[in-house]
């Protein structure tokens, strides 16, 4: 009778895993390394999950100089096309206490942007951050489970992203020589989840720098793994730190001066390659894919894609994180982008920082008009490659005086151009680009 009422009550504990499991129970598959397992009804995005899922744990290897251990610990739930619960994120990491006091760590995915940068990296951090935290020692019933210090997650992610896409420039000078220099016990107390883009993008060098500091400590192996079961206990500041890594010998001045060379070190390297107006293009068009409808409540409610969308999604579930990540997103191609695009990939970020502020500001002028400027420009763009294509083509070495004489009074008697898109491009000459 006893296991009777045991089960049954750890089935009422845990209604929504029960049947999330029992409805895709043919549509689950295990990672090579045998910790995550994935479930999915889309073959195509269950492998997409298990090929960033053995990424994440080669990264966080990598990272954290500790193994994880090889049996599923990782739960990972396609719940794209279902309800999102109220006020929910893009997606929400949970630990769960099954009764022989053993536990799991659940994602549940509600939204298709983690499948685009390092969104779905970044929970399969979070989540194999909780599996070292909480392999060893279970929450109490009852009580609420400790998140995983931001930093680290953070820090893991864009480590990733600078080896694919390299570091930032101008963070250096941001960093170090600003009013305010950086301050440890500061920035292991902020929370990015509410940061704008601008602080959200220096938040994640700062994070990669203390991550890189950490690991060139001798007791680096160890040291993470302390620290994490002390972040159990609720030691996130900077005497979890000096607990963790008593290379540090119990100096926080220790840990400034190391992370600080670490900032220095990571954001003066090489001037990055300009993307070309193309790339640019292509690239603003893979941060402003989205589908949202106009109404979600009416099932036959019209779509609307693109930067269109944009009002759409701050208004929805999430919305304000969405727009955050968004920012972020914008501002690393605004770092690197054509000067002709620049500016524009400027206003659409500055855009969605308002409506991660505002959801409700009414926008849709400001997003027209950027999108008949941005047409125009890939216009105009695409002639004057048109043109110097032909001109490279033809040799013209030296060109005929005739040609010279009209061209010169012919541009004597042109009239001033006084269209949109000449103000633009005169207004980015003026800025120095």
């Amino acid at each position: 009778m006893r296991t009777v009422l045991a089960s049954l009550v750890v089935a009422l504990a845990c209604p929504v895993v029960h049947a999330q499991q029992s409805r895709v129970r043919k549509e689950r598959q295990t990672a090579a390394s045998g910790i995550f397992l994935i479930i999915s009804s889309d073959s195509s995005r269950r492998y997409q999950i298990s090929k960033q899922a053995e990424r994440a744990r080669t990264e966080w290897e990598r990272g954290v100089m500790r193994a994880v251990p090889a049996r599923p610990a990782v739960v990972v739930v396609d719940a794209l096309g279902t309800e999102r619960p109220k006020n929910s994120p893009p997606s929400v990491c949970r630990v769960l206490v099954d009764p022989s006091g053993g536990t799991k760590i659940q994602i549940d995915l509600f939204d298709a942007s983690l499948f685009r940068g390092e969104a779905l990296l970044r929970e399969l951090f979070r989540a194999l951050a909780l599996a070292q935290m909480y392999g060893e020692r279970a929450p109490k019933p009852g009580k609420p489970f400790i998140p995983p210090p931001d930093w680290l997650v953070e820090g893991l992610a864009e480590g990733v992203r600078i080896r694919e896409t390299g570091p930032l420039e101008g963070l250096q000078n941001i960093l170090l020589n600003s009013t305010r220099p950086p301050n440890i016990e500061d920035f292991l107390r902020e929370k990015p989840g509410l940061m704008e883009a601008t602080s959200l993008t220096i938040y994640r060098a700062q994070a990669d720098a203390l991550l890189r500091a950490l690991g060139q400590l001798p007791d680096r192996a160890d040291g993470f793994s302390r620290y994490l079961a002390g972040c159990s206990r609720g030691a996130h500041g900077v005497k979890g730190l000096l607990a963790g890594f008593p290379s540090l010998q119990n100096d926080p001045s220790a840990i400034s001066k190391i992370w600080t060379l670490a900032i220095a070190h990571a954001t003066s390297g090489k001037q990055e390659i300009l993307l070309t107006v193309v790339e640019t293009n292509r690239a603003l068009d893979a941060v402003l894919d989205i589908t949202m409808k106009t109404d979600p409540s009416w099932q036959d409610s019209p779509v609307v894609r693109g930067a269109a969308a944009l009002p759409y999604a701050a208004r929805g579930p999430g919305g304000a994180y969405t727009m955050r990540q968004k920012a972020a997103e914008l501002m690393r191609i605004e770092a690197i982008s054509h000067p002709v695009l620049r500016p524009l990939v400027e206003e659409y970020r500055k855009l969605t920082n308002l409506l991660a502020a505002k959801p409700k500001k009414n926008v849709d002028k400001e997003l027209i008009d950027l999108g008949k400027i941005r047409m125009l420009l890939l216009q105009r763009s695409n002639l004057i490659a048109d043109y110097m294509n032909w001109f490279e083509a033809a040799k013209l070495e030296s060109p005929d005086s005739d040609f010279e004489e009209n061209s010169s009074s012919s541009e004597a008697l042109a009239p001033l151009r006084t269209d949109a898109v000449t103000k633009y491009l005169d207004a980015i000459e003026e800025r120095g680009w």
